[in-house]
């Protein structure tokens, strides 16, 4: 389930499916406040608050569980980790959110990703390998 926190406490926003995978992580778009991403096993999905029956974009570019995802300040780009160490990048003003890199920096799980305040094309990862990679 995704639930939203507000001033008058929390509001189930969408309930996913029994067979679903878990939500890993929730991030949200900065440059369009009502859009959200949820990683869900492999795939990382877009949902528009005001309609949240069906994601309005799907994600497949992983091939391990998604630990963390992170969307640029702005708006442009989200980033993303896997459980085998990857971290891609996708444009999300390309159709399907076209990936723009994808790099394998760490020796296996890759548990979190962000972008480096005010510096828009730089990333920081950090890993079960007990390693913080700066790109």
């Amino acid at each position: 389930a995704v639930v939203s926190t507000q001033s008058t406490g929390n509001t189930l926003i969408k309930q996913l499916t029994p067979d679903s995978e878990p939500v890993n992580c929730v991030a949200f778009n900065p440059r369009a406040t009502a859009k959200f991403y949820c990683a869900l096993g492999e795939k990382i999905f877009g949902y528009d608050q005001r309609n949240v029956n069906e994601p309005c974009d799907t994600y497949s570019f992983h091939e391990e569980e998604v630990n963390q995802v992170s969307v640029g300040e702005k708006g442009q780009y989200l980033v993303s980790c896997d459980d085998d160490g990857t971290v891609i990048c996708l444009d999300l003003t390309r159709p399907g959110g076209k990936c723009v890199s994808k790099h394998t920096t760490h020796e296996n799980i890759c548990s979190s990703v962000q972008w480096v305040p005010g510096r828009s094309s730089e990333i920081v990862s950090g890993g079960m390998d007990c390693k913080i990679h700066h790109r």
